[in-house]
């Protein structure tokens, strides 16, 4: 049974190659690529590489290595790039990768994605703002009401 399960174990895995290249084509032919309620194309997040490779029928692990392969082998690595795009539901920044754009190419899709992010989170960043108003001035009137008390000195007593 041990033997099946590596024989599993090992049928999944792809080769460096074959995943690297399934990048290569995904960065080369700028394909389209849905994640959730986004469209990616020319640049892509991690979970867009992902869902790339679960479309192509590969794993998440696949894409991954693909990735790290891209980012530690030094020809791979010379062409690629990556723009950081803001998330403001989150109000993280997180790296999109590209191959064989300009700077200017990919700076214009990153405002279109983040534009787009902030029109679809403007709803949750008014209500996040109008909390932290209402939290500054509950902090505020509570420290107008608390009473100032005066330091009580402890007395020590000594043993006779």
């Amino acid at each position: 049974m041990i033997l099946k399960f590596t024989d599993f174990i090992n049928e999944a895995r792809k080769s460096k190659k074959e995943i690297t290249d399934a990048l290569g084509e995904l960065f080369s032919k700028k394909k389209a690529v849905k994640v959730s309620d986004k469209t990616q194309k020319g640049i892509y997040s991690l979970a867009g590489i992902i869902q790339y490779f679960k479309d192509n029928e590969m794993s998440s692990q696949n894409a991954t290595d693909a990735l790290h392969a891209y980012q530690n082998d030094k020809e791979l690595n010379k062409t690629l790039k990556y723009v950081s795009v803001k998330d403001f539901k989150s109000g993280r920044s997180n790296p999109y990768y590209y191959i064989d754009l300009t700077k200017e190419e990919a700076d214009k899709i990153k405002s279109d994605l983040e534009k787009d992010g902030k029109e679809k989170a403007a709803p949750e960043l008014a209500k996040k703002a109008e909390i932290r108003k209402k939290s500054v001035a509950l902090s505020k009137e509570k420290k107008e009401k608390k009473p100032t008390t005066k330091t009580s000195t402890r007395k020590t007593t000594t043993k006779k």
